[in-house]
């Protein structure tokens, strides 16, 4: 399924890039009309978790939209902090709600901007919250763009002129003291185009049926994760996102999901759910081999160190991930909060576990695997070393038991 992203870049005095402000799109086309924006705000997110903050922005400042209801409920913390720059947008009621949400994300180091800023508008209430302010070039005259600046330098704010369309805009911003600039003069939005992974509607609805139930069974919701790449990543991201704080390393999807509990679990169906609308062949059969490749794993670790049963099954399953996303692989896992010894077998070193999925990818491509096998049962002398036959029998189990799930 393809997802599209709006980027514009902001320049500071020198006119160098220090951020870009992403916008929803809904297809390849440099402009989103849509009057929902809590619905623009929300897709936006779930294609931000799916590129990568950090990718769009190019290690830069991100600057994104945020309606009442998205403040309120503080989805700015599903997104790093380091990066994100959170733009209060035009139309936000500064009432108790929206200001206790800033402040509360304030402390934990999440950054402010007040977007379309005009004169009149009053901000006192969330100053002290705020970075930057962003200042409407075509809805204030020269005496109120001039008031702003003489304004809020004096209580240390960054002043940002938006929609600089002409050199004289921009002659003007500069001369008056302004630290930042966006605007078609200097280039549209142009649209990022990414890849998601797909996710099978059908479970969906059995995750939301089965977290509604009064009494949830982990097992099940385990299950119907565990065995979808898809899924497991977009877990993995939400758990790793800024707005939990956990520091620990995933070793298993039972892990991420005992770290969530059960309300944080809807939530994160919810969002999940709400977000795809399209069905993929290619990612369906892509999918299929991560999990082939994960049973594969997990059954040849079994018969040599069966405590890193789980690990092995992730690393199998994650090993397709790249292709789904159409992204390299350091990119795609350096944000995981995975464990350090399936991170380093995902990209290719002969760890334990690398050298396990090594043995799995030169089956699967009907090469010698013997090598890579004989390093395997070094770590442990006490095995029964399995045999040609052994080994295809487990590939087989594998296939079999991936074709009885999908």
């Amino acid at each position: 399924m393809d997802i599209f992203i709006g980027r514009q870049p902001i320049f500071d005095r020198n006119l160098k890039v220090v951020g870009y402000e992403l916008l929803y799109r809904n297809g390849n086309v440099s402009s989103y009309n849509c009057d929902d924006g809590d619905r623009a705000t929300e897709n936006l997110l779930y294609n931000v978790s799916s590129m990568g903050l950090r990718l769009l922005c190019c290690n830069k400042s991100a600057f994104i939209n945020f309606t009442q209801k998205t403040l309120v409920n503080k989805l700015p913390r599903l997104l790093d902090k380091d990066y994100l720059i959170v733009e209060i947008l035009e139309d936000v009621d500064l009432n108790e709600s929206v200001i206790e949400s800033c402040k509360m994300m304030r402390k934990e180091g999440y950054r402010f901007a007040v977007d379309d800023y005009v004169y009149e508008r009053d901000i006192m209430p969330i100053i002290d919250y705020i970075d930057i302010i962003k200042v409407d070039f075509l809805q204030n005259d020269y005496l109120n763009i001039k008031r702003i600046i003489d304004k809020y330098k004096k209580k240390h704010k960054k002043i940002l002129a938006e929609k600089i369309e002409t050199r004289d805009d921009l002659k003007q911003a500069l001369e008056l003291g302004y630290d930042y600039f966006q605007g078609y003069f200097f280039c549209r939005p142009d649209t990022l185009k990414g890849h998601d992974v797909y996710l099978n509607e059908v479970k969906i609805i059995e995750l939301f049926s089965e977290l509604y139930k009064e009494e949830v069974n982990f097992d099940r919701i385990e299950k119907l994760i565990r065995y979808d790449a898809g899924m497991v990543y977009k877990l993995l991201k939400y758990v790793n996102s800024s707005y939990f704080g956990f520091a620990q390393e995933i070793s298993s999807v039972r892990q991420a999901i005992s770290l969530l509990g059960k309300e944080e679990m809807k939530k994160w169906v919810t969002f999940v759910g709400l977000g795809g609308d399209g069905k993929g062949s290619e990612d369906d059969e892509r999918a299929k081999l991560g999990m082939i490749r994960g049973k594969f794993c997990e059954n040849l670790c079994a018969s040599i160190e069966p405590s890193q049963m789980e690990s092995a099954f992730l690393v199998g399953i994650f090993s397709t991930i790249d292709v789904l996303l159409g992204v390299e692989m350091k990119d795609v896992i350096h944000d995981l909060p995975l464990e350090k010894d399936i991170k380093e077998a995902l990209l290719g070193t002969n760890n334990f576990l690398g050298t396990i999925l090594n043995v799995v990818l030169q089956y699967e491509k009907m090469q010698d695997y013997t090598s890579e096998y004989n390093k395997l049962i070094t770590y442990n002398s006490s095995i029964t070393e399995k045999t040609e036959e052994d080994i295809a029998v487990m590939f087989l189990k594998s296939l079999q038991w991936t074709q009885n799930i999908f």
